[in-house]
């Protein structure tokens, strides 16, 4: 009887190790709960897996066209096929061409 109440004590607080581990916010690296002043768990949150993304504030060339509203790199695939008198050429910060009402390309992500 006394090993079945240990079993189930050991398995509530591998539970509660468990809920306190999907509840913790991803800026926490390590917490430590404490019952009955007897037993310590210690977890560990894993690090959110996408990298934030970086923000171009500098200027650069850019593509813009004028007919989609889309802005590109030079590089991007799109580019190529867009027509001549869509195609503007210029330098500028990401910031101000969102601000022109243009948005970004879904192939390159400028």
């Amino acid at each position: 009887m006394k090993l079945i109440k240990r079993m189930l004590c050991l398995f509530a607080l591998f539970a509660i190790a468990i809920l306190l581990t999907s509840c913790s916010s991803p800026s926490r690296t390590a917490a430590t709960v404490e019952v009955r002043e007897t037993v310590k768990i210690v977890y560990v949150t894993h690090a959110p897996t996408s990298a934030p993304t970086k923000v171009n504030t500098s200027a650069q060339q850019y593509v813009l066209n004028t007919n989609t509203k889309k802005f590109h790199y030079p590089y991007c695939r799109s580019v190529k096929d867009m027509k001549e008198k869509n195609k503007k050429y210029v330098t500028m910060t990401r910031q101000e061409i969102i601000s022109m009402g243009y948005s970004f390309c879904g192939n390159c992500h400028p």
